[in-house]
């Protein structure tokens, strides 16, 4: 029952197929029944809507050379969604049918499941110190922020590399330390003028 019937107290036609058998709940017809047809008579059947003299709108279902009455509604539209609710239902159970018996709620909770647990176990399988940075505005504390990447004594940086040589015309070409040392005696130091 939809909670538009529910809050107006009427009461609308719903169908099922529950073991092999098409069971309509016709609580809004004239008189309200719940009319059961075996799939097997389905196959050779047809429901059909029909208005007969005194203006009332008949469900009937046709098999064969008999007609049977299914339900009788006043009005025209609560009689077509009555047929309109049979048909959903064959429908669900014909597609459920050709896909093996479809899959149960349990399969689809655990497909689901499974589908979550390999996308989480992708995601931490990543650089944890990427995600740890990346997460660390949200869940740190001014006072709690790690500070061990950045250096606090200047000291503990290296000094950049010393060219090879300072002669231009001899790139690339070993001195001994003692070269090297008096090749530092001739030049002035950095920053003082001459």
């Amino acid at each position: 029952m939809c909670l538009w019937s529910f809050i107006t107290g009427r009461y609308t036609a719903t169908a099922k197929v529950n073991d092999g058998r098409l069971v309509l709940s016709l609580p809004d017809a004239e008189t309200p029944v719940v009319w059961i047809m075996e799939l097997n008579d389905a196959v050779t059947s047809v429901l059909r809507l029909e208005s007969d003299k005194q203006g009332f709108y008949v469900i009937k279902k046709h098999g064969g050379k008999t007609a049977e009455t299914v339900a009788v509604y006043r009005n025209r539209r609560p009689a077509v969604r009555a047929l309109n609710a049979a048909t959903r239902a064959l429908d669900r159970a014909r597609s459920l049918r050709n896909n093996g018996g479809g899959r149960s709620r349990f399969t689809n909770a655990l497909i689901v499941i499974l589908f979550i647990w390999f996308a989480l176990s992708r995601f931490w399988s990543l650089d944890q110190d990427l995600i740890r940075l990346a997460l660390m505005p949200f869940f740190a504390d001014d006072a709690t922020v790690e500070s061990s990447a950045i250096p606090t004594d200047l000291t503990q940086i290296p000094a950049p590399a010393a060219p090879l040589t300072s002669n231009t015309d001899a790139v690339g070409v070993p001195l001994s330390a003692d070269d090297f040392l008096k090749s530092q005696k001739n030049k002035p130091a950095a920053g003082m003028l001459r």
